[in-house]
């Protein structure tokens, strides 16, 4: 059902927001600038490209993600082989996720709101913190990190944040390819920019 198939999409931009391949080191780029930690970054927009396979099941598509706040931001996805998108728009404890067929769902969480629509148990406020390479609030089963102290793995809630590349943008090192793992569900991210 092209329904479900979107929220697989919308779930993809999401957990946006988090992985690509699996490197033994990052790539880093020199920034001259004063270097401004991830941690401190609260508002930021991220656009690129995003591969999900669900149990055999595969898709692709890019992504756009701009968020004010760790509960109030827009995510967009778009399918170029199919043509379908689908916009999840989140305000404090309010989500609405429309398809570009017409449908629209509402509810008081976004965790709520892509269970509903994908049947996943996604922790979609921990992306908030993974994107910027951070572990999210709360119990923590293992961060790892490379010889330069940045984040290599993160295992928490169950998933595998795995990041593979940094670039140094907007005075800041940022990781731009993840990939993120559970239970038979794996999700690539490839960054494509970061503003700042």
């Amino acid at each position: 059902m092209q329904i479900k198939r979107l929220a697989t999409r919308l779930t993809t931009i999401v957990l946006i927001l988090c992985l690509c391949s699996c490197a033994n080191r990052p790539i880093f780029s020199s920034n001259k600038h004063k270097t401004v930690k991830p941690s401190a970054i609260t508002r930021f927009t991220v656009d690129g490209a995003v591969g999900l396979n669900n149990q055999g099941r595969s898709s692709s598509g890019s992504f756009y993600w701009q968020v004010s706040g760790p509960n109030h931001y827009r995510a967009r996805i778009f399918s170029p082989l199919s043509g379908d998108s689908a916009e999840l728009t989140v305000k404090q404890n309010r989500a609405r996720l429309r398809t570009s067929d017409g449908n629209e769902w509402q509810a008081n969480s976004v965790t709520k709101l892509l269970a509903d629509q994908t049947q996943w148990a996604l922790p979609v406020d921990a992306l908030y913190y993974w994107i910027r390479g951070l572990p999210a609030p709360g119990p923590v089963k293992a961060v790892r990190h490379y010889e330069d102290g940045s984040v290599r793995e993160i295992e928490q809630r169950g998933w595998l944040v795995r990041i593979s590349r940094y670039k140094s943008r907007a005075n800041s090192t940022l990781p731009h390819k993840f990939l993120l793992q559970n239970r038979g569900v794996t999700i690539r991210l490839v960054i494509s920019h970061w503003k700042v």
